[in-house]
């Protein structure tokens, strides 16, 4: 039996980056990303699923609406047949109308070169759907014409493509709540904050549409598994989901999933990547069993210990190493090296740990220092 705690590196980006650029390492070319992991001798780390599908334009034409359709996730989705959607692609610059039978909706993603040279496989909103008080009507009728299509082939293709190197959860949805969704996905933020202060009972109606929608999600990703773990929810942080915000708009709905996913007898997995030093006591009021690419100091505020001890000890960390300590330009060896030995004595064995690189390994990361925290893993 292997000592020590896991360490599961998310390697995508900086597969994907270096793949499109051509510039893997010699002895790692023409291998796939779990080739490369195993010859790491590290644990495959399949959380968070490939949203672009390979950059597949028809697997992100509802990106817009935070609906993907990746061979990772195990549903799909159809609109009303009277809704039309048109995708154009702009040199990398995805528009897409949604044609109403009385109206028009449209908005824009990128999905550039600059996108594909960084790895990234979720690409960021130019424009988003909902930009005056006239686009909440259409936003609903939209969300509440949606068909929520079980695909669980899906789920099982990506255990069999994982195998024994590790274990993919289920993707259930990255928005926590229906007021999530809106902030995440639907409106620009500082447009969203401006309606959040002058127009919450719109904003209001139009979660209740999501709710039903989300719902649905949650009710087909927890008949994928007898005991499904779940990844639900992500991308928090103190200022952008401040506390107040967070247990009222974020902290219930998201108890309501992690209650269902449990009587199923799952766990419930949460992308806390962001800045958490003010939410940590809500996630330790939360049903959230595994936090995952959790970032620690100097990253962010908190250190390992800190955010420790603001959970639940049964709560799993996974995460606490900073993406920055892989880079020379950012950290000496003398630094690199001062930071497992702090972290090490600041960890208590047998605390639940999976280390991970938080969120994601980049392209330009040394790759020889991933496996000093392999050796270093196995010495907790």
């Amino acid at each position: 039996m292997q000592e020590g705690v896991p360490f599961a590196p998310r390697m995508d980006i900086w597969y994907y980056s270096n793949s499109y650029k051509g510039i893997l390492p010699e002895k790692f070319k023409g291998l796939s990303l779990k080739q490369i992991v195993k010859n790491l001798d590290l644990t495959y780390n399949k959380i968070l699923p490939d949203f672009s599908d390979n950059y597949n334009i028809i697997s992100l034409q509802n990106r817009l609406l935070g609906i993907f359709s990746s061979r990772d996730i195990p549903y799909d989705v159809a609109l009303d047949p009277s809704f039309k959607t048109i995708v154009n692609n702009d040199n990398g610059l995805i528009r897409v109308k949604y044609e109403l039978p009385e109206s028009n909706l449209s908005g824009s993603f990128l999905m550039d070169e600059t996108l594909k040279k960084q790895g990234s496989t979720l690409p960021p909103i130019k424009e988003h759907l909902i930009k005056s008080e006239d686009d909440y009507s259409k936003v609903m009728d939209i969300f509440a014409s949606v068909k929520v299509i079980p695909k669980p082939e899906n789920y099982r293709m990506s255990l069999e493509a994982v195998g024994d190197e590790g274990f993919p959860p289920v993707y259930g949805y990255l928005a926590a709540s229906p007021m999530h969704a809106v902030l995440r996905d639907l409106m620009d933020p500082s447009f969203f904050y401006i309606e959040y202060k002058l127009n919450l009972k719109k904003l209001l109606a139009l979660c209740k549409v999501l709710e039903s929608f989300l719902l649905s999600i949650l009710k087909t990703v927890t008949e994928c598994a007898k005991k499904p773990i779940v990844v639900w929810g992500g991308n928090y942080d103190s200022m952008l989901t401040f506390p107040p915000f967070f247990r009222e708009h974020i902290l219930p709905f998201l108890n309501n999933v992690c209650e269902i996913i449990h009587e199923k007898g799952g766990l419930v997995i949460s992308h806390c990547d962001g800045e958490n030093n003010q939410l940590l006591e809500l996630y330790r009021q939360s049903g959230i069993d595994i936090l995952q690419a959790v970032s620690t100091a100097p990253m962010v505020k908190n250190t390992y210990r800190e955010i420790r001890d603001s959970l639940r000890p049964e709560q799993v960390i996974c995460g606490g190493i900073p993406s920055t300590i892989l880079f020379k330009s950012s950290f000496s060896d003398t630094q690199f090296k001062n930071f497992l030995a702090e972290f090490k004595k600041s960890y208590r064995r047998g605390e639940p740990l999976i280390l991970e690189v938080s969120d994601n390994v980049l392209p330009d990361a040394e790759i020889d220092r991933l496996e000093t925290i392999r050796e270093f893993a196995r010495s907790l």
